[in-house]
Parts: C-alpha cells; sequence; structure tokens
C-alpha cells in the first residue's frame, strides 16, 4: 500500500482562493481581527446546532473535487490523506480520507491504530 499524504491546498479547489483572501494580513477583504474572534465563536455555536449539516453545505463539495482529483491516479494500492477542505470523511471505495479541522469550538482528528482509521470530533470552548 502506497500513502499519499497531503494537505490538499495546492489543488484549485473552490474555497482556497476565499480561504487565502480572508486569511492575507494585507488583503482588504480580511475582516477586522476582533470581528473575526466573535464570528468564529457564533460561527461555532451554530455549526454545533446543526449537527455539522452547516459543515456539508459548505465544505462537501470541496471534497468531492479531491476525490474527482484523485479518482484518475486510483488504484487499489493507493491511499490518499488530506486534510484543507474542513470537512472530516472516509470513503472506502476510493482509499480517501480528509481529517477535517480544527477551528470554530470543532476538533477533527484522525486516529490511526491497529485497527484502521477512525475519525474523532471533537467540541472545545
Amino acid at each position: 500500500m502506497t500513502y499519499h499524504i497531503e494537505h490538499g491546498n495546492h489543488y484549485d479547489i473552490s474555497l482556497s482562493k476565499l480561504d487565502n483572501a480572508l486569511n492575507d494580513e494585507d488583503n482588504i477583504l480580511r475582516p477586522p481581527r476582533l470581528l473575526t474572534k466573535y464570528f468564529k465563536k457564533i460561527a461555532g455555536k451554530i455549526i454545533r446546532l446543526s449537527d455539522k449539516f452547516i459543515l456539508k453545505l459548505l465544505y462537501e463539495k470541496q471534497n468531492r473535487e479531491l476525490k474527482n482529483i484523485i479518482k484518475n491516479k486510483q488504484t487499489k494500492n493507493n491511499f490518499y490523506l488530506f486534510g484543507h477542505t474542513h470537512l472530516a470523511e472516509i470513503d472506502n471505495n476510493l482509499n480517501f480520507i480528509n481529517t477535517g479541522m480544527v477551528q470554530y469550538g470543532i476538533g477533527q482528528y484522525l486516529v490511526i491504530d491497529e485497527n484502521g482509521f477512525d475519525l474523532k470530533n471533537e467540541y472545545y470552548e
């Protein structure tokens, strides 16, 4: 088995440009730090209340785009592990894993042990 572990940011997926613009200190689109702090708290509460529906709505397309990119390269001996798109997912048909995110009061991460892969979701303040 060959494991391909990538952040995923170098793929031209839909939200990459927006994410970069919002995090660039010199970009006029970037909200002031004070607003960003409160936005993240409010966004985290909305995501929790929606049981991650909002995350799927916002980021599912990016996982689909990554899976379409690897589909052409895929063999049963290749396994792809990504981050960046903020939606945790395991797709065993494509040997695809996205580790999710740690942001907005949600910690999504991957545990790898003798039993295989397991995605975890935890909430924090």
